[in-house]
């Protein structure tokens, strides 16, 4: 019973917007807008103990997984650029806005061997809810800190001849912090994932629903 969680990287969207000459290049404080949406929860019951226990990387002959959340978590983000001519062919880039959407998606996987309604099959959902918790509880951790690692690029500017060039130098800078930050909170959450698989936690198991129906489904 663990939790595996996965991150896809950004998918950038970028737009230029003409500004004013007199613009400073950089140190303006541009608009920061990072929400988070949570897909609806998937549950499903297709797969045996083994692929459980491959998917959550369990060894050895003794290991068994009666359920698996698993989480992806995707980021999309859009940059809107000042571009302000200085003359002489050079522009200064800067941002104008910065959106960042966070989207949590879950599945809960149950070991097909286990009968719905079962004791096995409710004490499988009970410990899966901790990890949903914690997925849910490091969401807004994420949002917070992806806010804060963008304000100290947000006010950055680059002045160069090729404008286009410039957004995208701002745009990977801005793109790296981001994906740090997501990164950082991706170990915290696992770090805390582990500590709900215990031994003690699989005793629990056992003694709640019996070791005869236990090994009943995880003996071969």
């Amino acid at each position: 019973m663990r939790a595996l969680c996965l991150l896809l990287l950004l998918i950038p969207l970028l737009a230029g917007v003409p500004g004013r000459a007199e613009a400073a290049c950089g140190g303006a404080a541009p608009a920061i807008s990072v929400t988070t949406v949570e897909q609806k929860l998937r549950q499903d019951q297709a797969l045996s103990i083994a692929v459980l226990k491959r998917r959550a990387g369990v060894t050895g002959p003794n290991g068994y997984v009666l359920g698996l959340t698993e989480s992806e978590v995707a980021a999309s983000t859009r940059y809107e650029m000042l571009v302000s001519p200085e003359g002489a062919g050079v522009s200064c880039v800067s941002f104008r806005s910065i959106t960042v959407e966070l989207r949590l998606a879950m599945t809960v996987h149950v070991a097909a061997e286990l009968k719905p309604g079962s004791c096995l099959y409710n004490a499988a959902l009970q410990h899966e809810q901790g990890h949903i918790i914690v997925e849910r509880k490091m969401l807004p951790r994420a949002k917070a800190r992806v806010a804060v690692v963008l304000t100290g690029v947000a006010r950055r500017g680059e002045t160069a001849s090729d404008a286009a060039v410039a957004q995208r130098s701002l745009q990977a800078a801005a793109d790296a912090v981001i994906q740090q930050a997501m990164r950082e909170i991706a170990a915290e959450k696992k770090r805390q994932q582990r500590a709900l698989d215990t031994p003690d936690e699989y005793r629990r198991v056992s003694q709640a629903c019996g070791s005869a129906a236990l090994s009943a489904v995880t003996q071969p």
